[in-house]
């Protein structure tokens, strides 16, 4: 028996509709076979791939017809990722759209900036027609961010969004974000799940209209245009010099933000960009402990400090990264921690760490 999947269609550099469909038999003689052309012309059907099963008398064994169906999805969507789509009435809105990528602040280091955290989340680009990684595959598991924009859109069909699906509550467990966007058929209780915990996170946008406008123009209005509780407009602020940078660099990362991106007020460049730098550099070491400290204010219950041992016998204050029902917890505990991992950025030439964050704690004798 014969199984198509769907059939996939693109506009050619000749301005035709080429569709393209991959099938695959089976369960006697599997194998699979693709055919395309040009719509309503004549198809070319390709021979017939015949598969074998593998890795077998293992956990993870296939036979032949599950390995024929594995490497069917395998092709298809691997031409998703190749400007193609499932309605041929999308076939002229994507045009080859390339996020502006980043290079390495360590590398191009500047003393100025605009700045904004750095997420750990899935590069997602919002546009009229739907969502799309930065490769161009479309990503069909966040209907409801779609939706979120859907009246930004009918009246800024003009404005590619770009950012991240992200969720902040989350920055401790990236593989619950990935795991729930990059479902290839999400039932009703996975989407129902994603609507609740992924938001999208947007740093920045392209203006097709005036493709020379300034980063700060692009998203100066935007807050004001787009209000959804789904829908997180990335902080950013202007650094005028290096302490600026610095200081929001390790307030991003006590928040548990990644790093720290630095922009220039440049137009969009649809390609890795001198004007984009990324940033994440640190030293982790261990420290003894001398106390936790509660904090203040709605941090009152909570532990928000750490007095730390230098190995002089000094001592320094750092933040500290976690949940809050973990440093509650941490603040009530009898037995308080001997022993800490703390990231920073650089000692200071008194020799004490500069913005230090507690990312690990135990008791008594390291073992992992």
């Amino acid at each position: 028996m014969i199984y198509p999947l769907q059939t996939l269609y693109k506009r050619d550099t000749n301005g035709n509709i080429r569709e393209w469909t991959v099938e695959y038999m089976g369960p006697v003689g599997a194998g699979i076979r693709t055919i395309s052309g040009i719509k309503d012309g004549n198809l070319v059907t390709s021979k017939w791939k015949m598969t074998e099963g593998k890795n077998f008398g293992k956990a993870n064994a296939t036979t032949a017809f599950e390995q024929a169906h594995k490497e069917a999805n395998a092709l298809w969507d691997k031409r998703l990722e190749k400007e193609y789509f499932r309605d041929e009435a999308n076939v002229d809105t994507y045009d080859k759209f390339k996020p502006q990528l980043a290079h390495d602040y360590t590398k191009r280091p500047q003393p100025s900036g605009i700045s904004q955290p750095k997420l750990d989340g899935i590069r997602c680009i919002a546009r009229k027609n739907g969502l799309f990684t930065r490769a161009g595959k479309e990503i069909t598991t966040c209907p409801h961010i779609e939706i979120a924009l859907k009246d930004f859109f009918a009246v800024y069909p003009n404005i590619t969004l770009d950012g991240e699906l992200y969720n902040h509550k989350l920055k401790a467990n990236f593989n619950k974000i990935t795991s729930l966007v990059r479902k290839v058929k999400p039932n009703e209780e996975e989407l129902l799940e994603t609507m609740d915990l992924v938001e999208y996170h947007v740093y920045d946008c392209f203006d097709s209209w005036n493709p020379d406008r300034t980063f700060l123009d692009r998203i100066g209005n935007l807050p004001n245009l787009i209000h959804h509780a789904k829908i997180v407009h990335v902080p950013t602020e202007v650094c005028d010099d290096q302490e600026a940078l610095d200081k929001l660099y390790s307030e991003y990362t006590e928040d548990g933000f990644e790093g720290q991106m630095v922009r220039n007020d440049t137009p969009y460049d649809n390609k890795r960009s001198k004007n984009l730098l990324k940033r994440k550099e640190f030293i982790t070491d261990e420290f003894d402990v001398v106390e936790v400290l509660e904090g203040k204010g709605n941090w009152a219950g909570y532990a928000k400090h750490f007095e730390l041992e230098l190995g002089d016998g000094r001592t320094f204050r750092s933040g500290v990264r976690g949940q809050q029902a973990v440093l509650k917890d941490l603040l009530e505990q009898e037995v308080k921690p001997t022993w800490v991992t703390c990231r920073y950025f650089e000692l200071s030439p008194d020799g004490v760490p500069r913005f230090p964050v507690v990312i690990d704690w135990g008791v008594g004798v390291r073992n992992d």
